[in-house]
């Protein structure tokens, strides 16, 4: 049987949530506009991977910057996709063995919130 991922988190006004959901024909990571109605929420979408990629649920972090502009999507350690609260997408395309396409520049956005690890020990 074929594990399901879902993360999500909102930011802290809470009119925006980015969410990861994946399965064995593979995964995506949304930013939906909660100020927007029903069916028209979603604003961006990534493509993260495609079939099988080996994500285990307990690998994936889905959190806000500490200035809650960005949005990112962490397998492990790395920051594999992102959102800025307009929109734009960074990254994607996970890959176990190669380095996240995230621009060093959004990755610093991230440099004072907690990593997963600390996440998870808490």
């Amino acid at each position: 049987m074929a594990t399901e991922i879902f993360d999500s988190a909102a930011r802290t006004a809470g009119d925006l949530v980015g969410i990861f959901e994946c399965n064995s024909s593979g995964g995506y990571f949304y930013l939906f506009d909660l100020t927007q109605e029903r069916g028209q929420q979603a604003r961006a979408a990534i493509r993260v991977n495609s079939g099988d990629a080996g994500i285990q649920a307990s690998d994936v972090s889905v959190r806000w910057n500490a200035a809650q502009d960005t949005v990112g999507l962490y397998i492990g350690d790395k920051l594999w996709a992102a959102f800025d609260q307009h929109g734009r997408k960074y990254g994607g395309d996970y890959d176990g063995f190669q380095s996240p396409g995230v621009p060093r520049s959004i990755v610093d956005r991230f440099s004072d919130t907690p990593t997963a690890r600390e996440l998870r020990a808490c």
